[in-house]
């Protein structure tokens, strides 16, 4: 037999492994970057989004021991929602009461961690934060229904 160019070459066992595993391996690559994505908020970057429910303590120089405080107050307010949530006893409207109630509380407690300086600048900050929602909401106009054709 003459010695012809193979124009097409019979795949092996080892190179369907190494096909394979290039697959798995850019997929394993690609899933940390794809959650990445939709975890980061919509509009930029978590600073842009501060202002929109943000935590509003993160701005007030708080002590090594104050952000102990206030991770343990966060906890502990995590676990107490979660057993709202799943109370199947509850009506949806009876957990949103809960939950709003339960947020409440939770702000309390954590404001009395802060000094005096610390709750003046929380409360320049809020009324600051309600003067600018109330400019954009004043420079936006009113959403138009559109009518069906």
């Amino acid at each position: 037999m003459k010695n012809t160019p193979q124009l097409f070459r019979v795949p092996t066992v080892e190179s369907h492994v190494k096909t394979t595993l290039a697959l798995i391996a850019s997929l394993a690559l690609a899933i940390p970057v794809t959650t990445s994505l939709a975890e980061a908020p919509a509009g930029g970057s978590p600073a842009k989004k501060e202002g929109k429910g943000g935590n509003p303590f993160k701005k007030l120089d708080l002590t090594d021991d104050q952000k102990a405080q206030m991770d343990t107050i966060r906890k502990d307010s995590k676990a107490k929602a979660d057993v709202i949530n799943v109370n199947a006893a509850l009506t949806p409207e009876q957990k949103k009461e809960q939950l709003k109630a339960l947020k409440a509380e939770s702000r309390t407690i954590m404001e009395g961690v802060l000094t005096p300086a610390q709750k003046e600048q929380m409360k320049e900050s809020k009324a600051k934060h309600e003067k600018q929602e109330k400019a954009d909401s004043d420079a936006s106009p009113a959403p138009q229904p559109t009518p069906f054709p």
